[in-house]
């Protein structure tokens, strides 16, 4: 079954506690201020909750971005670390097209080197086998 679309501006998230988990939703194109937001407001959730694992399903977004959003997401976990103050578990939903094509000399495989050692990334291309992940690390 199809998700519904994201009401603008194509950004959802939400906390569950029983998991620590925070869920972020993206969808459409979407900007480098709506980019900055989104990740913005899912910064205030985890300021506000137990987080230990964090979805985020990008698979149905396209970035229109005048930039590289590397420095952006190294900013953005390293002020997450900061606030958990533990490992972070994060599986990320890419668009098969995403998962398939990117190699080691892609920006985002880069991305996926630079983190560290207390940021552990897995890609999928189904929301439900990010979630099998998840639930499974600690």
């Amino acid at each position: 079954m199809a998700e519904k679309p994201l009401p603008k501006p194509n950004f959802s998230v939400c906390f569950e506690p029983a998991n620590s988990l925070i869920r972020i939703s993206w969808q459409g194109t979407v900007s480098e201020k709506e980019l900055l937001d989104g990740y913005k407001a899912a910064l205030v959730v985890i300021e506000q909750n137990p987080v230990q694992r964090i979805l985020i399903d990008q698979s149905r977004r396209r970035l229109n971005l005048a930039f590289s959003p590397d420095p952006l997401f190294k900013d953005l976990f390293n002020e997450a670390l900061k606030l958990i103050g533990n490992t972070l578990f994060l599986a990320m939903v890419v668009s098969p097209e995403e998962y398939y094509l990117t190699s080691e000399e892609t920006v985002f495989g880069k991305f996926e080197q630079a983190v560290n050692d207390y940021v552990i990334v897995e890609r999928f291309i189904n929301k439900a086998d990010a979630e099998v992940w998840l639930a499974t690390v600690n």
